[in-house]
């Protein structure tokens, strides 16, 4: 992408009955417009929907009902184009989907020693090399690597002192990091679970809520402080603090995501209803917006297609955005 702003080729509106904050575009290159989203709504009763583009716009092509809000959705990283996708949610507990016409539940994930009463899952990742294994984090400070094909927990331990709100996986297997209400970013390795290292950790306690982590240049992390506008961009061989604060936005930051094909493009959306693309420069040069986007909402959301770099997805109050830049 030029550092000059790009120009919108397509814009398109989704609009539905509810307001939606989880979404993820497919990894299918068969489907590459096609996306799963959630409703967020504080009753028992809460949607997941998958779209698609016909000729002019997106329409929704099937529907499954849910009780409680899932706070993420995620497409399987496979991309072999399988007319069967799989795709995870998590809420409650962590749910595998089928897609293929319709949405089936495949298999319902929970932690055996909490299956009366399990925690609420805050967030997870899918495992890019291995597409076994997921990590979730939950409000009872603790982390669980899953393995999806055996239904089993592989791992878990106490991530903070506080909430777990975010967990992330770096290129390979073993290494992921974790956000939480502690203040803390941590780093695990698979291969030792004993200890963690500290990435960043904030003398005022605000619970870090959610963190990207850059696939393409695993020694860049971002993380969002709650109601906080600045965005911290963090590098793991200086653990002395952020490499650099982005300060573009005007109001809390809600969400972030990477360029799929830059190690150093970082999406971010947030209360101030604008969505800005940063190109990261390190701690030499201060960085700035290289695009921005108003709606007339909250940006709730952000995701980037890995299929197609070029579209990105912003969720607000009763709807989507979905851009081709």
């Amino acid at each position: 992408m030029s550092s000059d702003p790009p120009q919108e080729v397509f814009n398109y509106d989704y609009t539905t009955p509810w307001t939606v904050y989880s979404l993820s575009f497919s990894n299918s290159p068969s489907s590459p417009y096609r996306l799963a989203i959630g409703s967020f709504t504080e009753t028992q009763h809460n949607s997941i929907q998958i779209i698609d583009k016909n000729s002019e716009n997106y329409e929704c092509k099937t529907q499954q009902e849910v009780t409680y809000p899932q706070t993420k959705i995620l497409f399987s990283p496979d991309t072999s184009g399988a007319h069967s996708e799989l795709f995870a949610s998590v809420g409650d507990c962590l749910r595998i989907w089928q897609h293929e016409t319709e949405i089936s539940l495949k298999s319902t994930l929970v932690d055996i020693s909490k299956k009366d009463f399990p925690p609420p899952l805050t967030s997870f990742d899918w495992n890019s090399t291995d597409l076994t294994m997921i990590g979730t984090s939950s409000i009872d400070s603790t982390c669980a690597i899953w393995d999806i094909e055996r239904e089993e927990v592989r791992a878990k331990m106490i991530a903070h002192d506080k909430e777990a709100y975010d967990i992330a996986f770096a290129q390979g297997v073993n290494i992921f990091a974790t956000a939480g209400g502690d203040g803390s970013v941590r780093q695990f390795d698979l291969r030792n679970l004993e200890s963690s290292t500290v990435l960043y950790e904030r003398q005022d306690f605000y619970p870090c809520l959610r963190l990207a982590w850059s696939k393409l240049d695993p020694n860049y992390l971002a993380t969002i402080v709650m109601d906080s506008s600045t965005v911290v961009i963090l590098d793991i061989r200086n653990l002395s603090g952020p490499v650099t604060q982005l300060l573009g936005h005007n109001s809390c930051v809600n969400a972030l995501a990477w360029s799929p094909v830059s190690g150093n493009q970082l999406l971010t959306g947030s209360d101030d209803h604008q969505a800005l693309i940063w190109e990261i420069k390190g701690q030499s040069q201060s960085s700035s917006p290289i695009y921005s986007y108003s709606i007339e909402s909250e940006i709730n959301n952000v995701q980037r297609s890995h299929i197609n770099p070029d579209w990105i997805a912003l969720a607000y109050n009763r709807g989507l955005k979905i851009l081709k830049i």
